[in-house]
C-alpha cells in the first residue's frame, strides 16, 4: 500500500510540473476523498521538495528554466499571494 501512495505522489506532482506552465493544461486541480487527502498531501510536498532545479538539457534535471523574467516575476507574485492564504 506505501508504494501506492509513493506513486501516486510523484505521478500527481509530476503533473503539476511537466512542461513547467509552458503549456495551457497544468494539473492543478486534485480532488480527494477527506479521509486521505493529509497523508496524500504530506508525501506529495515530500516529493516536490526532492524536486531538482536547474539546466533544463540536463537529463536529471526535473525543472529547467522559466521562458523569461516576466514569467518569473509572475510566479514569484503568485506564490507570495497564496502564503496568507494557508499554501505551502
Amino acid at each position: 500500500m506505501m508504494l501506492i501512495w509513493i506513486l501516486l505522489s510523484r505521478v500527481v506532482a509530476g503533473s503539476i510540473w511537466f512542461n513547467q506552465g509552458e503549456v495551457c493544461c497544468a494539473g492543478s486541480r486534485l480532488l480527494v476523498q477527506a479521509a486521505v487527502s493529509t497523508q496524500l498531501l504530506e508525501k506529495i510536498k515530500r516529493h516536490m521538495r526532492r524536486l531538482r532545479v536547474g539546466d533544463p538539457l540536463d537529463k536529471f534535471i526535473d525543472i529547467g528554466a522559466l521562458v523569461t523574467p516576466a514569467q518569473q516575476q509572475r510566479i514569484v507574485s503568485l506564490v507570495e499571494q497564496s502564503l496568507p492564504e494557508g499554501d505551502e
